[in-house]
């Protein structure tokens, strides 16, 4: 579908990688096994990077792409591409959505129970996932999710959605710091990690404090020195030389995004989170 689309640019370019579109016509048609492309203008981010393209590749299979890969991108446009224009491969960053459901149903109208009910609306999120959100610059439609699980049964009458934004980082017991980009904006005090537990066996979750400040807990109690701030217009979060604790441990650190359609930008892939779905029968 992509190169359907690209075709006619790729034509218009002639052979030049002048525009965005120059960039990716180009790509998807020298390049095999990219499923997906996005480039950008390094101008247009933070910090601007002036004077490079920078792009981003999902593959066919899902696989990363290996440092000879990207050379070999980057070997196969050289001839097309502007002398003082410098590209710039970016690996893709994941944004999951993670997804509470209440979904209520009329048990008149089924000889279905609970558990079946719950097996129709489990693959009916996953195919949402699969078929609606394969591409950089996609659009997570709220309206069209809470549909979709509305439809896995006729007996369904409504479901009370909610979704979180979660950034995954596998931590190590060395002070790192982190640029958490949401891509979208998020509501103020809804930062959260999930509990972890470091390697001096204290449980512990960062926060913030409701007004951009990020702080940490540690066995219940609250430190009062901040580890960095979130800019909740942006979702940019940023933990500046913070010491999990916690060798090779994956910490989910989520927010709640301020509107319910999820945008994702640049080099950012949307991609299926956790599920917690309650079924709930109507009497």
């Amino acid at each position: 579908e992509e190169i359907r689309l690209n075709a006619p640019k790729n034509y218009q370019t002639q052979n030049r990688c002048v525009t965005i579109q120059d960039y990716k016509a180009i790509i998807l048609r020298e390049i095999a096994n990219i499923s997906s492309v996005n480039v950008w203008g390094g101008e247009t981010d933070t910090p601007a990077a002036f004077g490079k393209t920078r792009m981003a590749f999902r593959t066919e299979d899902g696989a990363p792409l290996t440092p000879r890969k990207k050379q070999l991108i980057l070997d196969a446009i050289e001839p097309f591409n502007v002398v003082t224009i410098l590209p710039e491969i970016v690996d893709p960053a994941q944004l999951y959505l993670d997804v509470v459901s209440d979904v209520s149903y009329d048990y008149q109208k089924t000889t279905l129970r609970d558990a079946d009910i719950l097996g129709l609306v489990t693959p009916k999120i996953t195919a949402y996932f699969a078929s609606k959100l394969l591409s950089f610059d996609s659009v997570f439609r709220y309206s069209d999710f809470v549909a979709d699980i509305d439809d896995a049964d006729i007996s369904i009458l409504s479901n009370s959605t909610s979704i979180m934004l979660t950034k995954q980082h596998v931590s190590t017991a060395s002070a790192v710091s982190l640029q958490l980009d949401y891509n979208n904006a998020v509501e103020a005090g809804t930062f959260r990690t999930e509990d972890f537990v470091n390697d001096s066996s204290d449980t512990v979750y960062l926060f913030d404090d409701g007004l951009g400040k990020l702080f940490q807990n540690i066995n219940a109690v609250n430190y009062p020195t901040s580890i960095g701030a979130i800019a909740y217009d942006t979702g940019i979060a940023t933990i500046e030389g913070y010491n999990f604790g916690a060798t090779n441990a994956l910490i989910r650190l989520r927010a709640k995004p301020v509107l319910l359609d999820i945008n994702s930008e640049r080099n950012t892939l949307i991609e299926e989170g956790s599920h917690s779905i309650t079924i709930t029968r109507v009497l």
